[in-house]
C-alpha cells in the first residue's frame, strides 16, 4: 500500500496500482461518513419502529371495532 497513486482533482484519495481501487486517507472524512451512516442507520431503525407500533394500533382498533360491532348486534337482539 506504500505505493499508491494520487487521484488527480481530489485531495486525500489514492489509487492502489494493484487492485485499482480508490482509497479514502482522510480519516477527518472517513469519521463523517461513518456517523453520517450511523445517524441513517438510527433514523431506519426508529422508522421501523414506529411502523410496527402503528400496526400494533391499527390491529387493536380492527378488534375493537370487532368487539364494538358484537356489542350492538346483542343490543338490538
Amino acid at each position: 500500500m506504500d505505493n499508491l497513486i494520487p487521484v488527480e482533482g481530489m485531495s486525500g484519495l489514492y489509487r492502489d496500482p494493484h487492485s485499482s481501487a480508490i482509497i479514502n486517507k482522510n480519516k477527518v472524512e472517513y469519521q463523517s461518513y461513518m456517523a453520517r451512516k450511523k445517524a441513517m442507520e438510527e433514523k431506519s431503525e426508529e422508522f421501523d419502529k414506529m411502523k410496527e407500533e402503528l400496526d400494533n394500533v391499527k390491529s387493536d382498533i380492527g378488534d375493537i371495532k370487532d368487539m364494538l360491532s358484537t356489542i350492538v348486534q346483542k343490543l338490538n337482539s
